[in-house]
């Protein structure tokens, strides 16, 4: 299991099956369920095959929100309707393809973090692929398999976990500015892996791969 993604619109929690090609869809339990509930054969989970090896997940600004898949093998983005119909797929260049995490920007564009011979932040259009702008340096520092990232849409800014640098990056969304983002945690992010914002309460929280820990960010 790699990417999550839960839309109380429908009341599911997405889950990307990187080894099995799939993404699962369970239902959010909302009601005082018992705790194996989420495994009754009977429940209302399902589940679709998606190109190799799905990633990162997020949700468009739809009404419902369909699902974008960072598909890191196929090297392209999968948009799948809430009930596992898929609307389209874009495939990413070359130098671009091996994507983590692919986030709806606006109707004409994704934002897109990936390794590979570069490891960068695209922008690229939501037609056809095509790079639109770049980042793949903060502060004279190359980054490092940029994994999870997100839109703060109160400040007009986009929020990357640089993961091999132990940093968490901001910049415009436009990629302009980029720049370490300040945080007052205890000897700093190490190898921040997933990012997650809470847009009405302000906090970002960021899933470490190397400590083992859930940080938890007021941001301002």
């Amino acid at each position: 299991m790699y990417g999550l993604a839960a839309c109380s619109v429908v009341g599911r929690l997405y889950i990307s099956d990187w080894d099995n090609d799939c993404v699962h869809a369970v239902p959010l339990n909302t009601d005082d369920q018992d705790d194996d509930s989420i495994d009754d054969p009977d429940d209302d989970s399902t589940s679709w095959n998606v190109a190799n090896q799905p990633a990162g997940l997020s949700l468009t600004a739809g009404e419902p929100p369909n699902v974008l898949v960072a598909c890191h093998g196929a090297g392209k983005v999968q948009e799948w309707s809430p009930e596992g119909i898929l609307i389209r797929q874009i495939q990413l260049p070359d130098e671009s393809k091996l994507i983590w995490h692919a986030v709806q920007l606006s109707d004409a564009e994704l934002l897109v973090s990936h390794e590979g011979s570069l490891h960068r932040v695209i922008v690229v259009s939501a037609d056809d692929g095509e790079v639109i702008r770049r980042c793949d340096e903060v502060d004279a520092v190359q980054l490092q398999y940029p994994r999870s990232v997100v839109v703060d849409r109160d400040l007009g800014r986009v929020l990357v976990a640089d993961q091999c640098n132990n940093r968490i990056v901001e910049a415009e969304e436009d990629l302009t500015g980029a720049r370490q983002l300040e945080l007052n945690v205890n000897d700093g992010p190490a190898w921040p892996y997933g990012l997650h914002l809470d847009q009405n309460r302000r906090r970002l929280y960021v899933t470490e791969w190397n400590h083992g820990r859930i940080l938890r960010v007021d941001l301002p």
